[in-house]
C-alpha cells in the first residue's frame, strides 16, 4: 500500500492522471469501510447493502476530489501513513458533514403547535434521552452537556482535565455512540 508521502511525491511527478494504480489499491478498502458505516447507521428496517455500496462509491469519489484539491494546494503534510487510511478519514468527515445524525444527535423539535399525542411522544423521547444520559458517568455527562452548550473541545479538555482536546473529542464521539445505542429503540419507533 502506498503512503501519503509516496502519493505526494508521485503526484508532484505524474499529476493526478498518473496515479490510477495507487487509487485502485485504496478503492476496495475505503469503499468497504464507508459502506459498513452507511449500512450500520441506517435504521434496521431500511438497511440495504447495495444502496450502502452505491453511497460509499459516491463518497469515495468526493474524497478523491478533496484529496487531489488538497494535494494541489499543498495542504497535505507528508506522512508515512497509508493513503487508504488518509482517504478513510476524508470519507468519515464527508459522512459526518453530509448525514445529520451521523455521530451527532438529531435535532428535537419542541414547538408549541403540536397535538397532545405528539407532545406526549416528545416527552417520552426526552425522558428516554435523560435516562440514557444518566448511564454515562458524571465526567462524560459534563462533556456532552458542555459541547452542546457551545464549548470547544479545547475548553472542555482543560475544564474536565482530559489529556488534550483530541482525547476530549474522541470521548465525546464515544458518548454519542453510547447514546445512539441506548436510544436506538426510540429512534426506530419514529422512523
Amino acid at each position: 500500500m502506498i503512503t501519503v508521502r509516496a502519493f505526494l511525491e508521485a503526484f508532484a511527478q505524474k499529476g493526478a492522471s498518473g496515479l490510477n494504480q495507487e487509487i485502485e489499491e485504496c478503492y476496495p478498502v475505503c469503499t468497504l469501510w464507508t459502506a459498513k458505516q452507511v449500512y450500520s447507521s441506517a435504521s434496521k428496517h431500511s438497511r440495504d447493502w447495495e444502496q450502502a455500496l452505491e453511497k460509499a462509491h459516491s463518497i469515495f469519489s468526493d474524497a478523491l476530489i478533496i484529496l487531489f484539491e488538497n494535494a494541489r494546494a499543498q495542504k497535505i503534510k507528508p506522512q508515512n501513513v497509508r493513503l487508504s487510511t488518509y482517504l478513510i478519514a476524508i470519507c468519515k468527515n464527508l459522512l459526518r458533514n453530509e448525514k445529520p445524525g451521523f455521530l451527532t444527535l438529531p435535532p428535537i423539535d419542541l414547538s408549541d403547535n403540536d397535538t397532545a399525542g405528539e407532545e406526549e411522544s416528545k416527552t417520552q423521547l426526552l425522558e428516554k434521552l435523560q435516562e440514557c444520559m444518566e448511564k454515562l458517568d458524571a465526567r462524560r455527562q459534563s462533556l456532552v452537556k458542555g459541547f452542546n452548550d457551545g464549548k470547544s473541545h479545547r475548553e472542555l479538555a482543560d475544564e474536565l482535565e482530559y489529556k488534550n482536546e483530541d482525547v476530549a473529542k474522541a470521548t465525546y464521539h464515544q458518548c454519542l455512540k453510547q447514546l445512539y445505542v441506548c436510544m436506538d429503540s426510540i429512534f426506530n419507533h419514529f422512523n
